[in-house]
């Protein structure tokens, strides 16, 4: 049957004619007499593919890397390595192949050709990485586009004889997705492709339905189990079979030998590790006699082994002391290691004595056992003996051989002055004290103190005000409070210049003591009497340490952390810290606090834990406190704080105090944190003490600010302008700003600038306007230069007079904010 063909032509229905297929016909024959008669060659990138397969191949064998990295078959390209999965081309592409093209085609003589398939080569694998991230950020995702366009967008230049296929295409939306969904690792098929493949592997013996159906009822079973063993109806010895039933499934994740402390991320040491002697070249980093050795670690979902076990696992990048503004460098993990006092055992307590005998005359025992730690040292005459401020160390000081450090680890002496500083007199009562560092070791003699930096054994010496008399000094790591007859003299450690004026008693001074700080000096007399002296009235507050926790930095340190910038004030830590041997503990300290903030965990709990081992101090305790509360542990982190209490000194409690409640709002307890604070105002109002009642009634305003509750904050700031103390730079102010973050700068103008918003956000532009009015001419010229105020100021006005050009002043009667307002305006 002849079938009628039609088309729609101007509107009307018409036939075609017969001939349409001979017409196309034609047609195609003479377009075809027009094209060459032979295909035209492209030029195509001669490279030997043999070559590139055997280096590749090299690479797989010879390249050390992660026990989670996934594998290459070492025989890939070979029929028998079989079909190359997915995850195995990713490792492929971004490890081996790079380092095989780069070591044949990187090399300044390579040919043009080559070269330019290796750049080519290149962009796909940087698209490759980048999508492949655990973590994307916009940059990230711009920089995947460039790379797999400029991939795409060569193929047919480098490969002419290539077809483009659809996952090309496809590739491009991968940008996309990035940015809508994140990392691809949260929502690629990986694992329903690995689903399907078990699914296709079981026994189903063809027969459709009942085993989906048996998977079903069997997944319903399990879950309702696991939901019976966890709730309260399980009887107690069943749920003991719950836990079982997780480790046989893993259901929870199984420790490794170290396991994961949550609590401060740090190694934790089983209680069956046995201890061993320290390796000498560990000794001298951590001045431990044992350590608890171990071959791997997992921290943070990161296998880390020891070269001996793994080498691939101990390759890491890390920055030379600590230092992140230096580039990182490479290197490789030779020993994991843990202290089992760590794990709730008892700590070696060490005590050392010492006799005027001649030989064995020096002994370290283990106080809690009485165990003589190391074998009997020589030196004779020995009057006085001090251990360093880590314990690692002590000093000896002899009638007549002089001064001498040992090693508590082995008994090693590490200094020997010689005959240097030889007392030559028994008059001298506590000859010894250390620098806060542990660097510097001063001993004194009649009439004068040698200080030894006990690194390159360099000396020097400065006469004391005294030298008829016995001798006896102490020191806080700051300063030396020397006494000699009846009489004390102060000197700083640094410049060895004489502080303040002589203290003098009317009878003799056998001995004295300083408190933690430095703060107090106790005097014990001849006549049987104490006498306490508060260097607080003689000597300015730099020289004073352990006590009130105020932040003790350089003036570029602490010019950065006002300024809160954290990055910069950790990298101006980091490089103090370089620069000094043994860093202080108030160093390490500080170091903490803006590394919490920077969510560098695990690197501030670490410099708090060694600001603590150097020295106990409240800082140290509150930094550590500061870093859990960091970690969300917030139970801890008030338990932590409690212990700075143990190491300041009375006066310096009520701060102590107000800083932990301050911790206490930060982590959620507000009401109870302000009324902790009110309390202790109601107690400062009453004893008329104003310096005080300024510092709480700034804290409660910048609470209630932080709570925005600003109608309770207003009054607190219009009190505070009246007992406002001279320096602006007060110190416990600028010890809470420090350590919490918090600004105290014009909370007046704050208040007032969050009032304009509110007024705006309900149409009352006029009254807003005249806040702002007032707010500038009653600003002072701090205020006023202030770069965040004035641009917010700018801003403000801006959008005020666009909104009045739209739609005129819509001000309302609402009065929302009167109160508030005729509060603020009473502030002006």
């Amino acid at each position: 049957m002849k079938t009628k063909k039609y088309s729609i032509y101007h509107g009307r229905e018409d036939a075609l004619p017969t001939t349409l297929k001979a017409d196309y016909a034609k047609a195609l024959v003479e377009w075809r007499a027009t094209m060459p008669l032979f295909a035209v060659q492209a030029k195509k990138t001669q490279f030997d593919a043999q070559e590139v397969l055997d280096r590749v191949r090299s690479v797989i064998r010879n390249t050390m890397t992660l026990s989670w990295l996934g594998s290459v078959p070492r025989n890939f390209g070979d029929t028998s390595a079989g079909t190359i999965k997915a995850d195995e081309w990713r490792s492929l592409a971004t490890v081996y192949l790079p380092i095989a093209l780069i070591s044949l085609w990187g090399q300044d003589d390579c040919a043009p050709e080559l070269r330019a398939v290796l750049d080519h080569t290149m962009h796909l694998v940087s698209a490759v990485y980048l999508a492949c991230t655990r973590t994307t950020t916009t940059t990230r995702t711009s920089a995947y586009r460039t790379h797999i366009t400029s991939y795409v967008g060569k193929l047919s230049a480098v490969y002419p004889n290539f077809d483009l296929r659809p996952n090309h295409h496809a590739s491009f939306h991968i940008y996309e997705y990035l940015n809508l969904f994140g990392p691809v690792h949260s929502w690629w098929t990986f694992p329903f492709e690995r689903l399907i493949g078990v699914l296709q592997r079981l026994p189903s013996n063809h027969k459709s339905g009942e085993l989906e159906e048996t998977m079903m009822l069997s997944y319903l079973k399990a879950a309702r189990l696991r939901a019976w063993l966890s709730g309260p109806r399980c009887p107690t010895a069943v749920q003991e079979c719950k836990i079982l039933l997780d480790r046989a499934y893993r259901l929870t994740e199984v420790e490794d030998n170290f396991g994961n402390d949550p609590d401060d991320e740090s190694v934790q040491v089983p209680t069956s590790a046995v201890p061993t002697a320290t390796p000498e070249d560990l000794y001298h980093i951590v001045h431990q006699r044992t350590v608890v050795l171990r071959a791997h670690l997992r921290h943070e979902g990161v296998i880390y082994s020891r070269s001996s076990t793994h080498i691939g696992n101990s390759l890491i990048m890390f920055y030379p002391q600590g230092v992140r503004t230096s580039s990182p460098v490479p290197g490789s993990i030779k020993y994991i290691f843990g202290s089992a006092a760590s794990n709730h055992e008892k700590s070696v307590v060490k005590v050392v004595a010492g006799s005027y005998g001649d030989t064995g005359n020096v002994r370290l025992f283990d106080i809690s056992s009485g165990t003589q730690l190391l074998p009997p040292i020589s030196h004779r005459h020995v009057f006085g003996i001090k251990f360093s401020p880590d314990g690692s160390r002590f000093a000896t000081a002899s009638e007549d051989s002089g001064v001498r450090v040992y090693s508590t680890h082995d008994g090693k002496v590490l200094f020997d002055s010689g005959t240097r500083c030889s007392t030559q007199k028994y008059r001298i009562v506590t000859p010894l004290v250390w620098s806060a560092d542990g660097q510097r070791l001063f001993a004194a003699s009649e009439g004068k103190i040698t200080s030894f930096n006990v690194s390159d054994s360099l000396s020097s010496e400065w006469p004391i005000h005294e030298d008829q008399s016995s001798v006896s000094i102490a020191s806080n790591g700051k300063f030396i409070a020397c006494s000699a007859g009846s009489s004390v003299s102060l000197w700083d450690c640094m410049s060895r210049e004489r502080l303040g004026s002589i203290i003098t008693h009317t009878a003799e001074i056998w001995c004295i003591a300083l408190s933690p700080s430095g703060g107090y000096l106790v005097c014990g007399l001849k006549d049987g009497t104490i006498a306490v002296h508060n260097l607080r009235d003689v000597l300015p507050p730099k020289y004073f340490s352990g006590g009130l926790p105020l932040v003790q930095l350089s003036g570029r340190t602490l010019k950065s952390w006002t300024q809160g910038i954290s990055t910069s004030t950790e990298a101006l830590l980091s490089e103090e810290i370089k620069t000094t041997s043994s860093p202080s503990h108030h160093l390490l300290a500080c170091r903490a606090i803006p590394r919490s903030r920077l969510k560098q965990v695990a690197l501030a709990m670490e410099d708090s834990k060694e600001s603590l081992r150097v020295r106990p101090s409240p800082i140290g305790y509150i930094a550590m406190a500061v870093t859990l509360l960091g970690q969300g542990d917030r139970e801890r982190a008030l338990r932590v704080f409690d212990l700075a209490f143990h190491d300041c000194e009375l006066d310096d409690n009520r701060f102590l105090l107000l800083l932990k409640s301050i911790l206490m709002f930060e982590s959620g307890n507000q009401e109870e944190a302000i009324e902790r604070i009110e309390l202790l105002a109601a107690r400062a109002n009453d004893d008329r003490d104003n310096d005080a009642t300024y510092l709480y009634a700034q804290v409660l305003a910048a609470m209630h600010m932080k709570k925005g509750d600003y109608s309770r904050a207003i009054p607190l700031i219009d009190r505070v302008k009246h007992l406002a103390p001279k320096n602006k730079q007060y110190p416990p102010l600028m010890t809470i700003s420090l350590i919490f973050g918090w600004s105290f700068d014009q909370p007046d103008i704050i208040v007032k600038r969050h009032l304009c918003e509110s007024l705006y956000q309900d149409g009352r532009t006029a009254e807003a306007m005249e806040i702002l009015r007032n707010m500038m001419k009653t600003s002072d010229e701090d205020a006023q230069g202030s770069k965040t105020n004035a641009d917010w100021i700018a801003d403000f006005i801006q959008k005020c007079v666009i909104t009045r050009e739209r739609a005129g002043d819509g001000a309302s009667g609402s009065s929302k904010h009167d109160v508030t307002a005729t509060q603020s305006n009473a502030l002006s």
